[in-house]
């Protein structure tokens, strides 16, 4: 889903599915500002991704778009290793 403001893209909300805990609590919020964009335009859905060294924040009730109390944000430190041999 991409945020905007006033028009403007501030960046994308998506989804992450963690496949190591039961499915009740395995899906998450994340968010990559439009600065990160580029960064993280590999990302497709329904791939399989390790990712490290992204921010854990409490969940913004306003923008929330599942249950988790916690969200993800992606950041400059973040890095994604494709995993397509599981």
């Amino acid at each position: 889903m991409n945020v905007k403001k006033s028009g403007e893209l501030m960046g994308v909300d998506m989804f992450l599915l963690d496949d190591q805990i039961s499915l009740e609590s395995s899906l998450i919020q994340a968010f990559v500002s439009v600065h990160r964009l580029n960064t993280f335009r590999e990302l497709r859905e329904g791939a399989i991704y390790e990712l490290s060294g992204f921010d854990v924040t409490k969940s913004n009730n306003r923008f929330k778009l599942c249950d988790s109390v916690v969200a993800i944000s992606l950041n400059k430190f973040t890095k994604m290793l494709s995993n397509s041999c599981r």
